[in-house]
């Protein structure tokens, strides 16, 4: 006679319960949503406007036509850009015979007109000119917190923008974006993020650091050349703007 076996029913529904929070957690890392990940996203829930919101802001700031803009800097512009800076755009482009012969003719007779409501200006153009350049200075690769900042900065500065976030990161600031900057911004954004878990307003005061910088900057640049001394006004009003304009996205919409 065989003796029995008694099933352990009880012991088989733990064992398929178990093995199955083991294959879930298994997913949940593979997918990169570990408990740590939901965390961060729980507390640090900074972002700031999106893209069209930063070029509406900068667009803005550069409407219309500028003639008196200097040879050395790249001549006459419209929307924030260059003659000569779209001549080495429209090189690069597949369709360049449907494109703007230049900015003169790109903005029209009317040297008032906001580049965003000018007839005569082809917005399309506009926004892929920028968007080329927003990636050519890797302005999405910063820290949301940052990402407006540095994108208008790059407008009116390039290389020396790219060297200001190179500082804040620790990294040598040779205005080039390559492999040890990606590297260092990326830390650099990982590390607003734990600080936010502590210190909700840690971002914003990232943001104020960066804007000193930026105005330190175009202070220096006053002095050196007349026409930037002229243009000084402007450009620290369109800080104040920009100021206001993230002061909410980083301070829970405080006043």
């Amino acid at each position: 006679m065989f003796m029995k076996i008694p099933k352990f029913d009880g012991l088989v529904s733990v064992f398929r319960i178990s093995l199955s929070c083991v294959i879930l957690l298994i997913l949940l890392k593979f997918v990169g949503l570990s408990p740590r990940t939901a965390d961060v996203a729980k507390t640090t829930p900074i972002n700031g406007p999106d893209r069209d919101d930063i070029l509406r802001f900068i667009l803005k700031h550069e409407a219309g036509l500028n003639i008196h803009e200097p040879a050395h800097v790249g001549g006459v512009s419209y929307a924030g850009i260059t003659a000569v800076a779209w001549s080495e755009w429209r090189n690069k482009q597949g369709d360049k015979a449907n494109l703007p012969a230049n900015v003169i003719r790109l903005g029209g007779a009317n040297t008032s007109q906001d580049a965003l409501t000018s007839p005569d200006a082809n917005i399309v153009v506009i926004k892929r000119f920028y968007h080329d350049y927003f990636e050519r200075y890797r302005c999405w690769d910063v820290h949301p917190c940052l990402q407006a900042g540095y994108a208008d900065f790059a407008t009116l500065a390039g290389k020396n923008a790219t060297r200001v976030i190179q500082k804040l990161a620790n990294v040598e600031p040779d205005g080039i974006w390559k492999t040890h900057t990606t590297l260092a911004v990326k830390k650099f954004n990982d590390n607003i993020d734990v600080a936010l878990k502590e210190d909700p307003d840690y971002a914003w005061r990232v943001f104020l650091k960066f804007d000193d910088r930026k105005r330190k900057f175009l202070k220096t640049l006053a002095k050196q050349e007349s026409f930037y001394a002229s243009a000084l006004t402007g450009w620290l009003k369109r800080s104040n703007n920009l100021k206001a304009l993230m002061k909410p996205y980083l301070l829970n919409n405080e006043d």
